[in-house]
């Protein structure tokens, strides 16, 4: 979809971003247009664990109406994405 591929495009990220909390399998188009890896989820604490251990920050895509994991919240290197993905119709 043009509108998905546009958002993942125009994302400025560090090359050490995850990208989380992206609906279905629009993931793997993240990871084409952005080179970063990917997630369809939000990770879980242990999952957040190992990604910070490894130097990583959590670019997340979050709708509104979404709440943030407390596991999160604290983290003042998360990056919130407030783009709405298309899922196709």
């Amino acid at each position: 979809m043009q509108h998905n591929k546009k958002i993942f495009q125009d994302l400025k990220l560090p090359d050490n971003a995850v990208l989380c909390n992206i609906p279905g399998y629009y993931y793997i188009d993240a990871m084409f247009y952005t080179g970063l890896p990917a997630y369809n989820f939000i990770p879980s604490e242990s999952q957040y664990d190992e990604l910070k251990e490894k130097k990583k920050r959590i670019a997340l895509f979050m709708p509104a109406d979404s709440i943030i994991p407390e596991y999160l919240k604290n983290d003042k290197q998360l990056i919130l994405l407030h783009d709405t993905l298309k899922e196709c119709e």
